[in-house]
């Protein structure tokens, strides 16, 4: 159990960033925690900052009852709002409520949960978010949920909402926006489970 309250955190490069744990590996559990009015993100606008997650950059173990409430997550690729990537474990009874995004350009393979998953489970989480108030000019596999889900990841997502209020520039080159999951090739894959989801 931990709490993380009222810390701004700016770095630069291609990293597992998040407020709890970079990474979070098979052996780990994290539960009971709080991350509340944070900032996170590179230390300036020309910086590229990705794997970024209010809970952690990189998870494949196990995360629950954890929230993050007013964080503000700036970053460019697979930015999630508990978890940067996904690989395996599980995420459950947690929730998201802040901002998410790279100052006013946008991001990639980015989510309100998770930015990139190749397995894993999400259960019961929720995630309420917003791009800060800017009108992103790139976003490309943007979702609610989970931005971008890899060829050959196995996964569930089961009994989790996203409300995502974002602003983006539609004649910009955007492609793969959706309110659950911005990219899946192979959504009728066995392997990928959706269930009560919006």
């Amino acid at each position: 159990k931990c709490n993380v309250e009222n810390s701004k955190v700016y770095g630069a490069g291609n990293y597992y960033f998040g407020a709890i744990v970079a990474k979070n590996n098979n052996d780990a559990t994290v539960s009971n925690c709080i991350v509340k009015n944070c900032q996170f993100g590179p230390d300036n606008s020309d910086t590229k900052f990705s794997n970024v997650g209010s809970l952690c950059g990189f998870n494949s173990g196990i995360i629950k009852n954890c929230f993050a409430y007013n964080v503000i997550l700036n970053g460019d690729i697979s930015v999630g709002g508990l978890v940067g990537e996904m690989n395996g474990g599980s995420v459950e009874n947690c929730g998201f409520n802040g901002q998410i995004g790279s100052f006013d350009s946008g991001v990639d393979n980015s989510g309100g949960l998770c930015g990139t998953i190749n397995k894993g489970s999400f259960i019961n989480c929720f995630t309420i978010f917003d791009n800060g108030g800017y009108t992103w000019t790139q976003a490309n596999q943007v979702g609610g949920l989970i931005g971008v889900v890899n060829d050959k990841a196995e996964i569930v997502v089961k009994n989790c909402y996203s409300f995502p209020q974002i602003s983006v520039d539609l004649s910009s080159s955007n492609l793969n926006l959706h309110c659950i999951v911005g990219l899946d090739d192979h959504k009728e894959d066995p392997k990928r489970v959706y269930e009560s989801c919006y």
